[in-house]
């Protein structure tokens, strides 16, 4: 199964696209979701694997063949950076952090794989977040998303080498892998 990313205005609420998705491109009319302790949604004894993030009016939607994560989140300078890069950010993360000059670029591009690698194993922000392993980024695709004036960090994380992208006419996508 080749990865399969949908983004989408956020206009009808994410378990109804996801819905709408689960049963017209994949095909499935009877289906249960379940979460796990962490609330990790997942269809039980399917090899659909699937990940849900949004943001400010945005919704990401990762489907693959195995455990898969992603985040988005829309460039807000209105977070209390410092305080999150404390308590959530390794000590190459701080530095990284710190020695550049873009600050909001720079956390969100962080924030995202963090995020994303979390969600893929399937304790969100919850679970070992501050600790996650040094090469836990290995499996991460970054984009950069516009909507509009709007500007987004996406982070995905799979070992799948091809990604298929659905996008709204009005999303434009860049990859940014650095």
């Amino acid at each position: 199964m080749c990865m399969k990313i949908y983004l989408s205005e956020h206009i009808k609420k994410s378990n109804d696209i996801l819905n709408d998705i689960l049963i017209n491109d994949f095909k499935l009319a009877n289906y249960e979701i379940y979460k796990n302790q962490y609330g990790k949604k997942y269809l039980k004894d399917l090899k659909i694997f699937f990940n849900i993030s949004h943001s400010n009016g945005l919704i990401a939607l990762a489907f693959d063949g195995e455990e898969c994560g992603i985040d988005i989140e829309f460039l807000s300078i209105d977070r209390r950076f410092e305080s999150l890069v404390k308590h959530y950010f390794n000590d190459s993360e701080k530095q990284e952090y710190l020695n550049t000059i873009d600050k909001i670029d720079c956390f969100y591009h962080i924030w995202t794989a963090k995020e994303a690698y979390s969600k893929m194993i399937g304790t969100g922000i919850i679970g070992y977040f501050n600790n996650l392993p040094l090469d836990y980024d290995k499996y991460i695709k970054r984009y950069n998303v516009y909507l509009n004036d709007k500007k987004f960090k996406l982070a995905i994380c799979t070992k799948a080498k091809n990604i298929e992208f659905v996008l709204d006419n009005n999303i434009i996508l860049e990859e940014n892998n650095e």
